[in-house]
């Protein structure tokens, strides 16, 4: 009988180390910072699109992952990285914007999907804008993109 309660004991505690070990602790992730603003397109906020945070690649550059937002019918933006709103990792970003309109009724899908704005805005190595979020804010961070001809 006392074999059996210290193989027991012994089971336990393999048991107890292993879900130990299998739960850890989830990864921590870097801070972010909310950011939101509204996008201008022929002086009109832009109804409609989406928004893409690109990282800058530095020599110190730790893993930064990209942030999105959804543009709105009022032109209004808000920055995700890692859950919806939490806003963006500070760092330097390059800015990425699409926006279609309707293309009709083609039947091909691809002719449809017509950019509403100039194509150079959708890749963020010629958009020619760009966002820097200070690690030390304190707040939400407001910044407006007015996209040109």
């Amino acid at each position: 009988m006392q074999q059996s309660g210290i193989f027991f004991l012994i089971q336990l505690s393999a048991i107890f180390v292993l879900l130990l070990g299998c739960s850890g602790k989830a990864e921590k992730k870097p801070k972010t910072i909310p950011v939101s603003g509204t996008v201008y397109y022929q002086g009109k906020p832009l109804p409609k699109g989406d928004v893409s945070f690109e990282p800058e690649q530095s020599a110190d550059a730790i893993d930064v992952r990209p942030a999105t937002g959804r543009i709105d019918s009022n032109g209004r933006y808000q920055m995700s990285t890692y859950v919806n709103g939490d806003g963006v990792v500070p760092g330097n970003y390059r800015v990425r914007v699409v926006s279609y309109k309707d293309g009709g009724d083609s039947e091909d899908i691809a002719s449809r999907r017509i950019m509403a704005i100039p194509l150079r805005y959708g890749n963020s190595k010629n958009s020619g804008l760009t966002i820097s979020i200070p690690e030390e804010a304190r707040r939400e961070v407001q910044h407006d993109f007015t996209l040109t001809d």
